[in-house]
């Protein structure tokens, strides 16, 4: 039995200080596991912290006082679930409930603010499973726009995004530029800083009985994720923002 439900939250301040927290329950052959981190890059550097515990949810606020953080994500839109994958009685459930929110939160005895995403991802087989050979996720924010897409490469394909509100399925992406050539919408990723880069089995240096309940082979899938200065043209009218993008090359 396998049944995974992760919660993500990001958000960058107007200085660019970055937060992303996961809050995941996994059950993995009748082994419940909890779990939650966060990655943090101020003033140019990253960390990451992990625990083995559930951070504490109501409504739009979170906390978790082993990780020290404390915040709320309000939000400024909505979207409906999305079924990204169905075979059988395996179904993966993409979550895109918070596509833009005012974030404020107290992490290390200080205050951060500006604007912030969340979802939640829920699937009932294990990932290794999924046909695919690389998965590609992003978004960025700005005070007028919100852009969320997903992309998977391999023997299955998909490609999704969601511009304020709106699916769209035909979009090109490449490590500097998205675009939407039918809406005249251009999106720049300016000065990216790579924020993890790293094989998923590194998890296991902590957490290493998770060694025995997850492929081998998959552990070796590598995650990337990026942030960047971002600036969209839209019709010829442009705003500046954050987006936070990432790659997995998936091993199964």
């Amino acid at each position: 039995m396998f049944h995974l439900k992760k919660h993500y939250f990001d958000g960058i301040d107007q200085q660019g200080n970055l937060f992303i927290i996961y809050d995941a329950a996994l059950t993995i052959g009748g082994i419940s596991i909890p779990y939650s981190s966060i990655i943090t890059q101020l003033n140019g550097k990253n960390l990451e912290h992990r625990r083995l515990s559930r951070l504490k949810r109501s409504d739009a606020q979170i906390r978790h006082n082993k990780l020290n953080f404390n915040g709320s994500w309000l939000p400024l839109s909505h979207i409906s679930p999305l079924t990204l994958y169905q075979r059988g009685r395996r179904r993966l459930i993409w979550h895109c409930h918070t596509a833009k929110a005012d974030f404020e939160l107290e992490f290390a005895q200080q205050t951060y603010r500006g604007l912030g995403y969340a979802e939640t991802l829920e699937m009932n087989f294990a990932p290794w499973l999924l046909p695919i050979s690389e998965l590609r996720w992003g978004r960025f924010l700005s005070a007028n726009h919100s852009i969320v897409w997903i992309e998977w490469l391999g023997e299955t394909t998909l490609k999704k995004l969601i511009w304020n509100g709106e699916l769209i399925k035909n979009f090109e992406i490449n490590d500097n530029v998205l675009l939407i050539k039918e809406k005249q919408l251009s999106l720049y990723f300016r000065r990216p800083m790579i924020i993890k880069d790293e094989p998923l089995v590194k998890i296991t240096e902590r957490f290493k009985f998770l060694r025995f309940l997850i492929k081998k082979s998959f552990l070796q899938s590598r995650e990337t994720k990026w942030k960047s200065e971002a600036e969209l043209s839209v019709a010829n009218q442009t705003e500046s923002g954050f987006a936070l993008y990432e790659r997995v090359l998936w091993k199964k």
